[in-house]
């Protein structure tokens, strides 16, 4: 089975998506623990000036834990200014979903996992990618393993033959102990496709919400799955 992993990033750029088309199964990794310049709590949308950062803020006690146990804070604040800054810079997107907007931000989630994931499910849709997805938390996994020997001991668990990691896994994992364990590993290393964008010019790696927002789902769909074979070995 090949499966790709990844952690359950806020309304995640293109390339997030890309990978989870790419297999058939994606593992949501929310058993690893929050990082502050990480993108599970932030991603950044097109504006006039360039681009801005949308920030789900944390209180201090609960900024490194794991993701699957971090709790949002309860302050409507930065959900009325996320609301507000989505609104101005898309209003007059020619595909944007006021009522996506409306009602995300408005539901009463209490975890930053749940709130991710719906997003996720949401741009999923948007994207017409269909694969099954499993969160690591629902598995037997040993916690207590790091690196790469939680991703072997995760992917052991859901039986995957092949593993798809994006490009930057080229850094930091370990390939022999993926052929220890029979997976296969691959890459997928995400290239920026020019779309048309609310102002001129092109801003790559913003959340996938700017692409549904100002391009067709239908075109939309074929830049998923135009780049399902963009794998290297």
């Amino acid at each position: 089975m090949i499966v790709s992993m990844h952690q359950p990033n806020f309304l995640p750029y293109l390339g997030f998506f890309q990978k989870m088309a790419s297999a058939e199964l994606f593992i949501f990794l929310d058993v690893v623990q929050l990082t502050e310049g990480g993108y599970t709590r932030r991603v950044r949308i097109r504006t006039r000036e360039g681009s801005d950062w949308l920030s789900i803020p944390m209180s201090g006690g609960n900024r490194l834990v794991p993701i699957d146990q971090a709790v949002l804070l309860p302050d409507q604040r930065w959900r009325k200014k996320h609301r507000n800054l989505l609104t101005a810079n898309y209003d007059q997107a020619p595909f944007f979903d006021r009522e996506f907007v409306e009602t995300y931000y408005a539901r009463p989630f209490t975890g930053l996992r749940e709130m991710n994931e719906v997003g996720i499910f949401y741009l999923m849709d948007r994207l017409g990618i269909r694969v099954k997805t499993v969160r690591a938390s629902d598995l037997p996994v040993d916690r207590t393993l790091k690196s790469t020997d939680l991703l072997v001991d995760i992917l052991s668990r859901a039986g995957a033959d092949v593993f798809i990691s994006g490009s930057t896994g080229r850094t930091y994992m370990d390939g022999k102990k993926f052929a220890d364990a029979g997976i296969e590993l691959q890459f997928l290393d995400f290239h920026p496709r020019v779309y048309p964008q609310r102002w001129p010019g092109f801003v790559p790696y913003l959340s996938a919400i700017d692409l549904v927002f100002n391009v067709s789902p239908e075109e939309c769909r074929s830049m998923v799955a135009g780049r399902r074979e963009a794998q290297t070995g």
